[in-house]
């Protein structure tokens, strides 16, 4: 009974709405088949039997089909009740549901499609995250950390990064403006989207506080260069 219970396992588990329905339909394929090539049959019991395969034959197959529709709903439901599930997470105050969620919807291919467009992203923890080629249209991170996180590629179009930390961040490729870049508040050892090394062209507040803080004078140049590694 124990050799028999994995392999009963095994096979409740490949069951399936949608395996069922293909299943159905293979089934009343031969009888759809013989029906249209059906002259006539004489009586016998092998005939009897034929007869009514043949008849409930189109049946099933019309069950066969509504139940493949149902699972195509079923599973699209299940796409979006998903999407909203990693998008709630990216929102999260703890970084490991956020980096779960972040990692899942890139595996997913979500993140290239237009499934992160027009999100609101206020404050997000996306530090290190791979985004390459994501396409965050008029995605607002206002304020989000994003340090080193990596957006090669990616499209940012109206993307807001008021006051975001993009320290370290891969940005080569992408199609962000310098009014864009501007409005962040750290850009120190980014990569630029022509792939170059922030130098501190923009003068960027964090920037300059955290320099201050690390004892570099923000009005000497050479300072500045070194604290940039420019």
């Amino acid at each position: 009974m124990r050799k028999i219970r994995p392999f009963f396992n095994k096979i409740l588990s490949w069951i399936t709405i949608g395996r069922v329905g293909i299943v159905l339909l293979i089934a009343a394929l031969p009888g759809i088949l013989i029906s249209f090539g059906e002259t006539g049959l004489s009586f016998g019991i092998e005939n009897l039997l034929l007869y009514i395969y043949t008849e409930f034959a189109w049946e099933i197959a019309s069950i066969a089909f509504t139940i493949l529709i149902i699972d195509r709903i079923y599973q699209v439901q299940e796409v979006r009740l998903e999407k909203r599930q990693l998008i709630r997470q990216l929102r999260s105050s703890d970084f490991q549901l956020v980096r779960e969620a972040a990692d899942r919807l890139r595996a997913r291919g979500w993140v290239s499609d237009s499934t992160l467009r027009n999100l609101n992203l206020t404050r997000a923890i996306l530090r290190d995250v791979d985004w390459q080629t994501a396409d965050l249209t008029n995605v607002t991170l206002e304020q989000a950390d994003l340090r080193g996180i990596d957006l090669s590629q990616a499209q940012l179009t109206n993307a807001s990064l008021e006051g975001a930390d993009l320290s370290g961040a891969r940005l080569e490729g992408t199609n962000l403006t310098e009014q864009q870049l501007r409005k962040a508040d750290r850009l120190i050892h980014a990569i630029m989207p022509d792939g170059t090394k922030y130098d501190g062209r923009f003068h960027l507040t964090g920037d300059l506080r955290e320099a201050r803080t690390s004892g570099y004078n923000p009005d000497d140049p050479l300072a500045m260069a070194r604290y940039y590694d420019v």
